[in-house]
């Protein structure tokens, strides 16, 4: 139970509530049988009635207040404990890979200045001991979707257990070069099969999903934090020894989870709802028809157009330098602290700020994730990420500046500010995103292979990055290898901006519905007997989130509980004697439409008119009609003259059926964002950001476009 008192929320147990009642109803039995009449009985009666009533108001105004806000609150947290008990397993795992990306950065430098004969290091064999994991994350990663598919994700992603079990054990013991090399190798083998995982992804929520894989990148930021703050006070062979055991309690708590329900509703329409049993044995029948389809799959158009597209974000990834940092995190802040810019010398000890700089450039990255994860909900993907992507850029040229002028040297402090504010700006989109859009992009038929290939990929640039990196350093010099990756990075935004959708909260069924063209569809049918048939809000609700995502943060929001989509298509919109096609959509209250960038992928300049103020004319003899407006009129053109006639169709029946409450609930939506904003000033200036380089955005298309139509006219 509870009370409530200035709109807070106090709860009571029944006994204090029992107590308090007996009380009060004695304090009016005394003072009603005081005055001594003859009707004393029936008066303490009526307060006991009174009383009662009271209490029971009181009671149920408080439940009320609990079955709201309270219990909606509560069960939110305890989803996402669920979430989180549900995928802890990989959360240990992604711990130690976290510190097997970080543990190079210290077992390098330990090495050099060992001078142990039997461990001895130059350029060719410390870029192996930093990239050779890469090369079997790649190697593995190419069938572990396949894996996945065929033996569930649970099922293969716990398989990463032994293989990182076994490199740790294997570097604990490390007697020579060819043992640690052997442990990296295995290293790469884990993380193959642990960074393919679509296990996570695919128990979650859409709205969750953001926020449950970020945690996912913060705890392989606390492996990296851990690796740095133990190699500054131990040596490499005692850390391995303590990472040992967490691969073999993952592996124990895994067993106990339930596997993926999307893989459980393919394999023969199973669900854990029913009583059947999964299916355990794969037969080689089916075996060859799943690698026929893997195949067949590279042919689609939903399959192979985000695939490319990852690839030129993964080129993005590597050229924000976040792996070069990680690998050799250590020997960079030793160098720049050097006047020689080598602070790493054989027989000498590592300076100790170095471990110490590296302690807090990992711990500024777990701070990045953790407010990654608390935000994602609020920006879209590519909000974030090209926020995240500006800022990278101009701290990379900066660290470049820094090494220049050989300031670190007399400035400590300066260089691991840069650093650090760079790892913050990267860790909030352009190194995490990748791994989030390769869950996200990809049919579910498709994810897990597509993302395993994804994996591949990555991995191989990472290899090449870590390994090509010394002999850029030698040439270019620290500077010039920094603003090189800058000036790539650069080069790259435009095909993300672009290209890229947003798929935050769209249903994994959906998301596929981006990379296939835009046609002229008409959900509304109008029947002989002149009625129209239209779908029900819940069956567009999630065509309008992708339209919402397609306009992206420079739109306004349109979804709605009352609205629905009845058609949309391309038509050719003539005013002031200019043609532009432009993607329409026609709901039950308004007429919206948008510049293309990209069919289904990317609308800017987003106009939106009221029903109610617009006016049809036809244009007999020809496929267009007139659309008049308070403010402008403008001619559409449709590609035959039966969708010219659907079209006009539906908005006359639109019109008729418009309900004059629209219009409020329209307004108390838009209402929504701002009082968020007035409470969260990160979302308040982060969106002023936004919408000035939305409104940029905007004008350079107005200028691109005019330019193009002069050229068209005098031709």
């Amino acid at each position: 139970m509870s009370s409530q008192k200035n709109g807070a929320v106090a709860f009571m147990n029944p006994e204090e509530t029992e107590t308090q009642e007996t009380q009060f109803r004695t304090r009016n039995e005394s003072e009603t049988c005081s005055s001594g009449f003859p009707g004393c009985q029936s008066d303490i009666n009526r307060n006991k009635t009174r009383v009662r009533k009271e209490t029971d108001k009181i009671l149920e105004s408080e439940c009320s207040a609990f079955n709201g806000e309270e219990f909606k609150t509560r069960s939110q947290i305890i989803l996402k404990m669920m979430y989180f008990f549900q995928v802890l397993p990989f959360y240990l795992l992604q711990f130690c890979s976290g510190m097997s990306v970080g543990y190079p950065s210290i077992l390098v430098p330990q090495l050099i200045a060992s001078n142990s004969t039997g461990l001895i290091l130059d350029d060719s064999s410390k870029g192996w001991i930093v990239s050779l994991d890469y090369v079997m994350t790649a190697l593995i990663a190419l069938i572990s979707g396949q894996l996945q598919t065929m033996f569930g994700p649970k099922k293969t992603s716990l398989l990463a257990c032994f293989p990182i079990c076994l490199s740790w054990f294997l570097m604990a013991v490390a007697p020579n070069m060819p043992t640690i090399l052997t442990s990296r190798l295995l290293v790469g083998l884990g993380n193959g099969i642990l960074t393919s995982s679509v296990y996570i992804v695919e128990v979650v929520s859409p709205d969750n999903r953001g926020s449950v894989v970020m945690i996912e990148t913060a705890f392989r930021s606390l492996g990296m934090i851990f690796v740095y703050l133990m190699g500054a006070l131990m040596d490499w062979q005692t850390l391995a020894w303590i990472v040992v055991p967490i691969p073999i309690v993952a592996l124990i708590y895994g067993l106990f989870i339930p596997e993926s329900p999307i893989y459980l509703s393919q394999r023969k329409g199973y669900t854990q709802l029913e009583d059947d049993a999964p299916p355990q044995n794969i037969s080689w029948k089916e075996t060859k028809h799943s690698l026929h389809h893997t195949i067949q799959m590279f042919k689609r158009r939903e399959v192979i157009c985000p695939l490319l597209l990852l690839f030129v974000v993964l080129v993005a990834q590597q050229c924000s330098a976040m792996k070069v940092i990680q690998g050799y995190a250590v020997e960079i802040f030793a160098d720049v602290f050097s006047n020689e810019k080598s602070g790493v010398k054989e027989g000498q000890s590592v300076d100790t700020d170095a471990y110490w700089s590296a302690v807090i450039m990992g711990s500024v990255r777990l701070v990045a994730t953790l407010l990654a994860a608390k935000y994602i909900r609020n920006f879209g993907r590519k909000t974030m990420y090209f926020l995240s992507a500006f800022l990278t850029i101009v701290f990379e040229i900066a660290f470049g500046f820094i090494d220049f002028f050989n300031l670190g040297a007399r400035f400590k402090a300066l260089p691991i500010i840069i650093i650090s504010c760079q790892v913050f700006s990267l860790q909030l989109g352009v190194q995490t995103f990748p791994n989030l859009l390769s869950a996200e992009l990809f049919p579910n038929d498709a994810r897990a292979r597509c993302k395993g290939l994804v994996r591949a990929v990555s991995s191989l640039m990472s290899f090449a990055m870590l390994k090509i990196f010394p002999y850029l350093e030698t040439h270019f010099g620290l500077h010039g290898s920094f603003w090189t990756l800058a000036a790539i990075l650069i080069l790259s935004l435009p095909v993300i901006f672009i290209f890229v959708p947003e798929p935050k909260d769209i249903s994994l069924d959906e998301v596929g519905q981006f990379f296939l063209p835009a046609k002229t569809i008409f959900y509304s049918h109008i029947l002989s007997s002149e009625e129209i048939v239209t779908p029900t809000p819940e069956e567009s609700f999630g065509r309008i989130r992708m339209i919402e995502n397609c306009f992206g943060s420079a739109g306004r929001r349109i979804q709605a509980d009352h609205r629905i989509l009845l058609a949309e298509g391309m038509l050719s919109k003539k005013s002031h004697g200019k043609t532009r096609r432009r993607h329409f959509f026609l709901f039950n209250d308004i007429l919206m439409w948008g510049s293309v960038l990209r069919e289904n992928l990317n609308l800017i300049r987003q106009k939106i008119e009221k029903l109610e103020n617009i006016q049809v004319e036809d244009i007999k003899g020809s496929i267009a009609w007139r659309i008049i407006t308070p403010g402008k009129t403008f001619l559409l053109e449709a590609t035959c003259e039966a969708e010219k006639l659907q079209w006009m169709m539906l908005i006359h029946y639109a019109k008729l059926g418009r309900e004059k409450t629209a219009s409020t609930q329209t307004s108390s939506i838009a209402d929504t964002p701002k009082k968020i904003l007035k409470e969260d000033p990160v979302i308040h200036y982060a969106n002023i950001a936004t919408n000035t380089s939305n409104l940029a955005v905007n004008q350079l298309y107005q200028m691109y476009e005019n330019e193009s139509i002069k050229k068209i006219s005098k031709k």
